[in-house]
């Protein structure tokens, strides 16, 4: 059905639009802000206009040019919009998320720019940027259009919207002759590379690094009877599984099937009482397509479901979201740091993925990175994916073979197993 209306945007970006692309590629990207905007749309094609009808993007749906600071740019190839309402510029997205997000609550009846509609609340969204509120969606009791949009930091909505019987084919076609001839973006480079050498480099300061030293003969005997303290899930009478919580309770996961949308539903919850008897605080409800784990590492709390790790406070609300790091298969939690191992990457012909005990690489995270990303501490290449991490007075025993290697952080007073080195 085709939608003519004024675009309003206001708050933060949703969040849902990362452009995850490789250097090289040809990348175009439009930010929205908070403001009013002109929209059309008709099945997949849009066009997005300034008040002033000043093109934002245009999209024939074969075709896509966006507007950057007066530059046009050809987005046919990568597209990356930002703006805090991304399902009002592609209903389409909401689809695809619809039975794993709404509705949450119940559904209120609502008029929204004269138009009867329905208020829906849905679960928060586990975009890495977006907010943990819980977001509504308003639509069309009529029609079923998206109205608006509220993600908690910000929204947007349609006013003024109609839908007209056709809309010109041409609407959709960028008029070069009034704003100019696209071009091929720039290549997309990662953050921190450097085009040309610099003429007098600069000395970075150089980080504390891991050392690795020989076992004793009292410690190759030990390493074979050495165990970490539990860090992993407790049997709880009434819960099943259940993870320490930094203050004496527990944390245990009310897990449910939701047969109609095909997703499992996890609601994180907190016991005081260290004896797992008192009353449960639960939080959120989160869905996902695959099961929730919990891990305790240095006193901070996360919880890992749909390639997504989450940091919570100490009563389980969400602080920041990560990428998932590593595989729930292989991550762990090893001492301070979260531990994993990972494949090398090897060629079809090696077919490694047939072999359990292939070599590749065990990696340190720190918990306490700061970018979308959980920072890598150690790298170790190992002969086999049957390597076991422990974590021993300081430092990182790994063993493998019959055999093990140690590792210290150099230049850092490590003196127990809780204890942790500088950031490196």
């Amino acid at each position: 059905m085709p939608v003519t209306a004024t675009l309003r945007l206001w708050g933060e970006p949703d969040g849902s639009q990362f452009g995850w692309v490789m250097g090289n590629e040809r990348f175009a990207e439009l930010f929205l802000r908070p403001g009013e905007y002109r929209i059309i749309r008709d099945g997949h094609r849009i066009r997005i206009t300034d008040i002033d009808g000043t093109p934002r993007l245009v999209d024939d749906g074969d075709r896509a040019v966006v507007m950057t600071g007066g530059d046009p740019l050809d987005a046919t190839e990568h597209l990356s919009v930002t703006m805090s309402a991304t399902w009002l510029r592609s209903p389409g997205r909401l689809l695809r998320e619809l039975d794993q997000l709404f509705p949450s609550g119940p559904v209120e009846d609502v008029v929204h720019d004269g138009h009867d509609c329905l208020r829906i609340p849905g679960l928060p969204a586990r975009h890495l940027e977006a907010s943990p509120a819980t977001p509504r969606i308003t639509v069309d009791a009529g029609t079923g259009v998206l109205l608006a949009v509220d993600n908690g930091d910000g929204g947007g909505e349609l006013v003024d919207a109609s839908s007209p019987d056709a809309v010109p084919a041409d609407t959709f076609i960028w008029e070069g002759d009034r704003f100019g001839t696209p071009r091929r973006p720039d290549p997309w480079r990662p953050t921190g590379v450097v085009e040309e050498p610099q003429e007098e480099p600069v000395a970075e300061p150089v980080a504390p690094a891991w050392s690795e030293r020989t076992l004793s003969a009292d410690e190759v005997r030990r390493s074979g009877e050495q165990v970490d303290e539990a860090a992993g899930p407790v049997e709880l009478p009434g819960y099943g599984r259940a993870w320490r919580h930094p203050d004496g309770g527990f944390i245990v996961l009310d897990e449910s099937e939701d047969d109609e949308r095909r997703v499992l539903v996890y609601r994180p919850g907190y016991v005081a009482d260290g004896a797992g008897t008192g009353d449960v605080r639960w939080v959120e409800e989160v869905t996902s397509r695959e099961p929730m784990f919990v891990y305790v590492v240095a006193g901070r709390i996360f919880s890992m479901c749909d390639g997504t790790l989450t940091l919570r406070d100490a009563d389980l609300e969400v602080v920041r979201r990560y990428r998932e790091p590593a595989s729930r298969f292989w991550l762990s939690v090893v001492g301070p740091w979260f531990g994993a191992f990972e494949y090398r990457p090897m060629t079809d012909e090696d077919e490694w993925w047939e072999e359990d005990n292939a070599p590749g690489t065990y990696r340190l995270f720190d918990p306490e990175s700061d970018g979308a990303e959980l920072d890598v501490v150690l790298e170790v290449p190992v002969a086999s994916s049957e390597v076991t991490a422990r974590w021993v007075d300081g430092e990182l025993w790994l063993s493998e073979g019959g055999g093990a290697r140690v590792f210290r952080a150099s230049d850092s007073p490590l003196s127990r197993s809780a204890g942790r080195p500088d950031r490196l």
